[in-house]
């Protein structure tokens, strides 16, 4: 129910630990030539029957040969240790419009597309954008300096990879069970404060008539219907008690910085060097994600390139009421809503 409260340690695989998977290759399934042939057929029906993006469903995107894999990999990122990597994508066969396209139908197989701004835009472009982040409503994907561990607003985050960056750039995921169960043991007097939540700012991404930062504090841990979720965002909280010129507590602070500690220990967390065609699905209820500062190519069109979806998925748990609902009832998992439609970017590659 909601209110409730667990204090003891998650044992089941989401607990995971980075040095496990290491010199693994358990969390990756590369594409087959099958695979390929499957895709490419989907795109072209799709086509031929002038399926624009914004109207595209599952069944548009039969893939025969991944079906059962695809079904797997949806259990897997919910039901398991929470994230895959699917790699071998050969991107340098279509356009930009087609890329979009099949990262859409692809990621369908596993949820359905939600808003991850006022926009309505379905597919985001995550590049060094020039934009400072000392603006009020900085978003994490405009720059290519570190990022801390964070959670992205709704199920699952995807992100395909484009173009990799000349440096750095490196994908940095932990279990969020982990870092409770770390929590546990080591800081305690901690996890009360993300069960009790933060004053979140929402960006300037608030539809009209809803104020810049959210009512009432935001929990970030929550334990509903014998699961634990764990959405970790600090920017959203250190923004709110900005932009509300009341300071974060000592304790809230501290809190927020154990747990990037901890997440940055290398025997806990994963690292993933970002390819050519790589797609990258992480829970965001168990797998905190953060990134290491890059250098980009001199070249415009060498620069760093991802391409963000959002998903809600079918097998998704039960949430508390008000864990997360960010930007109103719902939004937890239906991500930004929309001020106004709006199709996946598109440009001729």
């Amino acid at each position: 129910m909601s209110g409730q409260r667990r204090y003891t340690p998650i044992t089941d695989p989401s607990a995971w630990r980075g040095a496990d998977y290491q010199h693994s290759e358990d969390w990756l399934y590369r594409f087959t030539d099958g695979n390929i042939r499957d895709i490419q057929a989907a795109l072209t029906r799709v086509r031929a029957a002038k399926i624009s993006d914004s109207e595209l469903v599952v069944q548009d995107f039969e893939l025969p040969s991944m079906t059962k894999t695809l079904a797997d990999i949806a259990r897997e990122i919910e039901f398991d240790r929470g994230f895959k990597l699917l790699r071998g994508l050969p991107i340098e066969r279509w356009s930009t419009d087609d890329i979009n396209t099949i990262y859409l139908g692809l990621s369908l197989h596993l949820g359905e597309t939600t808003s991850q701004n006022a926009k309505g835009s379905r597919l985001v472009s995550v590049a060094d954008a020039g934009i400072a982040k000392t603006e009020i409503n900085w978003r994490a994907y405009f720059g290519n300096s570190q990022l801390h561990f964070h959670s992205d607003f709704t199920d699952v985050v995807g992100l395909l990879c484009i173009r990799p960056s000349k440096e750095g750039g490196v994908s940095r995921i932990v279990s969020a069970m982990t870092i409770f169960n770390t929590l546990l043991e080591e800081s305690p007097e901690y996890v009360d404060v993300f069960y009790n939540g933060f004053y979140f700012d929402r960006k300037g991404e608030e539809p009209p008539g809803v104020p810049a930062v959210s009512e009432a504090p935001i929990p970030m841990l929550s334990w509903f219907d014998e699961r634990l979720s764990f959405r970790f965002c600090p920017a959203f909280a250190e923004a709110a008690a900005r932009r509300r010129d009341v300071p974060l507590t000592a304790l809230q602070v501290a809190a927020i910085a154990k747990v990037d500690e901890i997440g940055n220990r290398p025997e806990l967390h994963l690292d993933m060097n970002f390819q050519t065609g790589d797609i990258q699905y992480l829970n965001n209820y168990t797998v905190h994600h953060s990134r290491t500062e890059f250098k980009d190519f001199d070249e415009p069109e060498r620069k760093r390139l991802l391409k963000r979806i959002w998903l809600c998925t079918a097998l998704g748990r039960e949430l508390a009421p008000g864990f997360g609902e960010l930007y109103g009832p719902g939004t937890a998992r239906l991500g930004v809503p929309a001020v106004q439609d709006q199709t996946p970017e598109k440009s001729t590659r």
